[in-house]
Parts: C-alpha cells; sequence; structure tokens
C-alpha cells in the first residue's frame, strides 16, 4: 500500500505550526508509520486501528493489562497511547543508559488534521543491527555491548521511577501469555500447520504454562521489544550506536524478554557472548525461558501474517517454526518488511 507522504507532512505543520517540512520520506515502522523529515528527524503517527492478533497486553492467563484498551474505551483516547508510554520513559531512563536512546523534541497530543499523538525526535545515527554483516570479532563485541546496556537497563531502580513505568508484580508478570497465545493458535492456525507441528506447538506451550519460576522472580524494568530492527549499529564505528523503540518497556518484567529475540535472530554464540557481558545473575531458568520465548515469539508473526491474509510473514512463520522443531540456530527473524505497508 502506498502512502501519502503530503498528507504527514500536512499533520506536522499543523500540529507544529513553527516547524517546516522542506523533505519528508517514509521509511516503513510496525505500530507506527514512520518518516525521515528534514534529513535530521524521525517523525511517529499510530495507526488508527486496534493491534492485531496475537498482540502482547495480557498476562499469562488472559488478563488484560491496565494500560492497555478495554472495551468500551474511547479509540481516540487510547490510540497512540504507546507514545504517551514512550515519551515518560524516555524522559526517565536518558541519563541512566550507556547508549543514547530516543528524546522527543516533538510531541503533540493531536489537533484538527490528526486527533492522535505525534513524535518526533533526532535521528539517531546508525543501521539496524539486522541488516548489517559482521565479522567474528564485531558480533562478539556488539553482543558485549547489549549485555552492558541490558544490565544497566535491568539495573534501573523501580522504585525512583513514576508509578505508570514499574512493571507488574511477579503474581501478575506473564512472560508468556501461554494459554491466551495458544488459545489464539487453535482458534486461527492449526489448519496452516502439520499434524506434526501441531503436537510441537502443543508440548512448547505446555511447558510454558507449567513453567513457575517467575513466581520468584524480582522483576526489572526490560526493553520489551528487543530484536535486531530496534538496536542501531554504525559499521564504521564497528559499535553499537542506539536502541530505540521503547513502547512496550516496562511492561513484562522478566530480563528474559529481552534476550530471546537475540537468541532467535543472531544464534547461540551470539547470545552467551551477550550473556557474559551481563551482570546480573543468569540462571537456569532464566535460560530455560529464554529458549521457550525465543521459539513463541514465531508465533506472534504466524497470527499477524493470518491476520492481514499475508503469505509473505506466514510463510517465514512457518520456516522458522521448522528451523525451531528441528533445534537448526538461530530460528530466524521477523521478515524484514514493514507491517505499516500491511495496516490501514
Amino acid at each position: 500500500m502506498s502512502v501519502d507522504c503530503s498528507s504527514y507532512k500536512r499533520f506536522i505543520e499543523t500540529c507544529f505550526p513553527d516547524f517546516e517540512v522542506a523533505d519528508i520520506r517514509f521509511i516503513g515502522g510496525g505500530t507506527c508509520r514512520v518518516f525521515a523529515v528534514n534529513h535530521t528527524l524521525i517523525f511517529r503517527f499510530p495507526h488508527g486501528e486496534s493491534g492485531p492478533i496475537g498482540r502482547e497486553d495480557s498476562d499469562e492467563d488472559g488478563n488484560v493489562a491496565e494500560d492497555s484498551p478495554v472495551e468500551g474505551s474511547n479509540p481516540v483516547e487510547e490510540i497512540g497511547a504507546f507514545l504517551w508510554h514512550e515519551k515518560r520513559v524516555y524522559e526517565a531512563l536518558a541519563p541512566l543508559l550507556p547508549l543514547p536512546i530516543p528524546q522527543f523534541s516533538y510531541f503533540s497530543a493531536g489537533c484538527a488534521q490528526f486527533p492522535f499523538p505525534i513524535a518526533g525526535y533526532k535521528m539517531l545515527p546508525g543501521r539496524s543491527l539486522s541488516e548489517c554483516v559482521l565479522s567474528a570479532r564485531e558480533r562478539h563485541h556488539a553482543a558485549a555491548q547489549i549485555g552492558e546496556f541490558l544490565s544497566a537497563l535491568h539495573a534501573v531502580p523501580l522504585a525512583a521511577l513514576p508509578a505508570e513505568l514499574r512493571p507488574p508484580p511477579p503474581a501478575r508478570i506473564g512472560h508468556s501469555n501461554a494459554r491466551r497465545l495458544f488459545g489464539e493458535i487453535e482458534a486461527h492456525a492449526l489448519p496452516f500447520l502439520s499434524a506434526a507441528e501441531q503436537a510441537w506447538t502443543s508440548r512448547l506451550f505446555q511447558e510454558m504454562i507449567d513453567d513457575h519460576s517467575l513466581r520468584e522472580l524480582t522483576p526489572a524494568f526490560t526493553h520489551g521489544d528487543f530484536d535486531g530492527s530496534n538496536i542501531l549499529y554504525d559499521p564504521a564505528q564497528g559499535a553499537v550506536n542506539a536502541i530505540i523503540d521503547f513502547e512496550e518497556a516496562g511492561q513484562k518484567g522478566d530480563p528474559a524478554v529481552d534476550f530471546c529475540a537475540l537468541l532467535a535472530g543472531f544464534g547461540r554464540e551470539f547470545l552467551e557472548a551477550a550473556l557474559a557481558a551481563y551482570t546480573h545473575e543468569v540462571s537456569e531458568a532464566m535460560r530455560r525461558r529464554i529458549d521457550l520465548l525465543s521459539k513463541r515469539i514465531l508465533f506472534i508473526e504466524l497470527l499477524y501474517g493470518i491476520q492481514v491474509d499475508d503469505r509473505r510473514f506466514i510463510d517465514n512463520a512457518l520456516r522458522r517454526l521448522h528451523r525451531a522443531r528441528h533445534d537448526i540456530d538461530p530460528i530466524g527473524d521477523w521478515l524484514d518488511v514493514s507491517t505499516s505497508e500491511t495496516r490501514p
């Protein structure tokens, strides 16, 4: 689907009357449409619709999180609520972290032209780590930087944060949302799976449901969507430059969630290098959760592809499922296609 940049130029100039858009280019996005503006800024616009099948806003028993849209709520107030959340995250965390993160220099609650939040920040240098081809030495260095960053992020003192940024208590942390997610798989995805794949999926989710190690977890502040697309790398410097997209930050509480996509996308050797630089305890229970979660995330892509009727996502998720079933390392990432292209 094509994106009309002229409309978004008008939205920016209406919501920020003193700002002139000389150049605007659509660059993709997931929950937001993302634009490069005047070659130096990133502007983000939420989609005007509810979340897809498989969204991560309820606990493992299916209870909707307190900050999630609920039936009967005002959709104008809810659309883009995560941008308000990110604004608070960036203001609270930027001084505490060893790598740059976005800081909104432009923020609008909405205007007549676009009645939802709009956020703009200075473009951070670097390319998505997922796009970079690294030598063994560069991969090890990047993994170590990531381990150091996550050490600092997970050490953020929760008591010093605003109440709305603190993760839920252990009894409410649903690291897998396993029952709810498996119910969605049974309802929508079984026709896409062979009998052997169905049996493997059932065993995987039963293992997640039976894992009670979270009950003894000390919650940490987590990124929540920590994959290669949100890690910016500078090939010239051979280093990670910045971390972006904190819209799920603080909502999950389990440090394992910030390692699972590293395992899925970059493999076990990369994960081990990151864990070696991680300064907090890594228990066997945490390693087991990382492994389980690295497999679970492929089903989010499968359900998304089914919802938007896009075989590209479905086929990529099924390839990842095949690799996961046969212990092929790495399992693989989401398809490198902007999901903004599939949303109205």
